[in-house]
């Protein structure tokens, strides 16, 4: 996953974020660079995008705020949250996602739960009294993104094994695998690159 770099110029000191709740998702309701909701979000009198995340149509991933810090995006939640906008309008004229952005959201919402395991996907609107992020957004395909992974922990073991190194402890590397699925870890991403480096994809 590339995620685009951003060279922003933050008004004011960006507090920093203790706890990580939610993955919010919002639509923009229009079209543009990430530049171009930086430049809105200061004029809105705040200290830059309020976004962590900005997904374009084309399915390029840019980088808003820093992401262990507080956003501005979700009013009530900020402090827990972690906001990811998708290019488009989801509401009124964009009926369908376009599958490059489908397919960024999905890995982005799959890194994201790599790091915060507790933290839930939820809507703009389950918090506030909006219509975001519309009601063509496939909320339940992005929020539902896994990687897709071999069928059991022994079955990762024994191709682990026969394609790189050595298991001493195979059950005892099973276990800790199991866990790693079960939290949807980047420990268990990385086994899954390596038995399968030509099929990291999600679905």
């Amino acid at each position: 996953m590339n995620i685009i770099e951003n060279d922003f110029s933050w008004k004011g000191s960006l507090e920093k974020r203790t706890a990580t709740d939610h993955i919010i998702l919002h639509h923009r309701a229009g079209e543009g660079d990430a530049k171009s909701i930086h430049q809105g979000h200061l004029k809105n009198g705040w200290s830059g995008m309020g976004y962590h995340f900005y997904i374009r149509k084309d399915g390029s991933i840019f980088r808003g705020r820093p992401i262990d810090t507080v956003g501005a995006h979700t009013l009530g939640k900020n402090a827990v949250s972690v906001g990811i906008c998708f290019e488009g309008n989801y509401h009124d004229y964009d009926k369908k996602m376009p599958k490059a952005q489908l397919d960024s959201g999905k890995e982005l919402i799959s890194y994201l739960r790599g790091l915060f395991p507790d933290a839930q996907v939820k809507r703009h609107c389950d918090f506030q009294a909006t219509a975001c992020p519309g009601q063509y957004f496939p909320f339940d395909e992005v929020s539902a993104s896994s990687i897709v992974l071999l069928e059991t922990p022994e079955e990762i073991t024994k191709e682990l094994s026969k394609k790189h190194f050595n298991i001493d402890d195979p059950r005892g590397f099973i276990l800790a695998l199991t866990k790693a699925k079960k939290e949807n870890s980047p420990m268990y991403w990385g086994y899954y690159k390596l038995v399968n480096p030509t099929k990291n994809r999600l679905v």
